[in-house]
C-alpha cells in the first residue's frame, strides 16, 4: 500500500503472510480512512482486487480493465442499477438492442439469456427480466472480447 497526499494505491496480497492477513490489513483501515477521507474532500484510493464483495464494501467508483483497455466505468450503483439479466425467446437480442447493449448472450434451444445494460425500462412481456449482481456483470465484462 502506498499513501501519497490525497491518493493511496493499493494491490495485491504481497507481503502478508496470508491472503487473510492482507484483506484484514487493507480492508480495515480502509473502512476507517475512507469516511474521514471523503469528509474533508481529500482522499482517493486506487484499489486493484478481484474479490468483489470487497470492493463493494469500500468502493464507490469501479473501472474495470481488460484486455489492454477499460471495459466498464461508473459508480457501482449505477453499474449494478442498469444492468439486467433477461430470459426470453431465443435469437430475440436484436429486439432488445434497442434499449440497451447486450453485453453477454447465451443460447439454448429454446431460449436466450442476455446480459443487457439498459438505457431505461425494458417493456417486453416475452422477457422475464431480474436483477443481477456486480460479481456476474464483472465476469461478463471480463468475458468480453476486446
Amino acid at each position: 500500500m502506498q499513501c501519497h497526499g490525497e491518493l493511496m494505491a493499493a494491490h495485491g496480497p504481497e507481503g502478508f503472510p496470508s491472503f487473510a492477513a492482507f484483506r484484514h490489513g487493507l480492508f480495515g483501515p480502509l473502512e476507517q480512512l475512507l469516511p474521514k477521507g471523503a469528509a474533508e474532500g481529500g482522499l482517493s484510493v486506487i484499489l486493484s482486487s478481484h474479490i468483489v464483495a470487497d470492493l463493494e464494501r469500500v468502493c464507490d467508483h469501479l473501472v474495470v480493465l481488460s484486455h489492454g483497455g477499460v471495459q466498464l466505468t461508473g459508480e457501482i450503483d449505477d453499474i449494478v442499477r442498469s444492468h439486467r439479466l433477461l430470459t426470453g425467446p431465443r435469437g430475440g437480442a436484436e429486439e432488445i438492442e434497442r434499449v440497451g447493449a447486450v453485453i453477454e448472450e447465451r443460447h439454448s434451444e429454446r431460449q436466450s439469456t442476455l446480459l443487457v445494460r439498459a438505457n431505461g425500462h425494458i417493456y417486453d412481456a416475452r422477457w422475464q427480466v431480474s436483477e443481477v449482481g456486480l460479481e456476474d456483470i464483472l465476469l461478463s465484462y471480463l468475458g468480453k472480447p476486446s
